[in-house]
């Protein structure tokens, strides 16, 4: 799950192989390798990733589907009460919305 996500992150900020490489200090053969579900970055690289896209670790290795971002400002907190049903249905809200506003940039 890594390499897809890296992948489409990557190609989301128009980066480069041979960008990401460089920021990551390995080359784009490694970054491919990474891509194509190959080998699997160090720790240290996943977190440089996550902060490096803004995305959260849980995204990044695919245990969620919504790409939280690291920024707090952006944190919305439920209640504790709030049925999984409602907060699935909040997240769908919110991949709509996104996907509205970022199609307006």
């Amino acid at each position: 799950m890594i390499g897809t996500r890296l992948a489409d992150l990557r190609k989301d900020k128009g980066m480069s192989q041979q960008e990401l490489a460089e920021l990551l200090l390995v080359s784009a053969k490694t970054i491919s390798s990474y891509e194509n579900g190959h080998s699997t970055p160090d720790d240290d690289s996943k977190v440089l990733i996550a902060k490096h896209f803004n995305v959260s670790l849980d995204y990044l290795l695919g245990v969620i589907d919504n790409q939280l971002m690291l920024d707090r400002k952006n944190v919305v907190i439920l209640p504790e009460y709030f049925p999984v049903t409602a907060k699935k249905e909040i997240g769908k809200h919110i991949e709509l919305l996104s996907f509205k506003y970022k199609s307006l940039i």
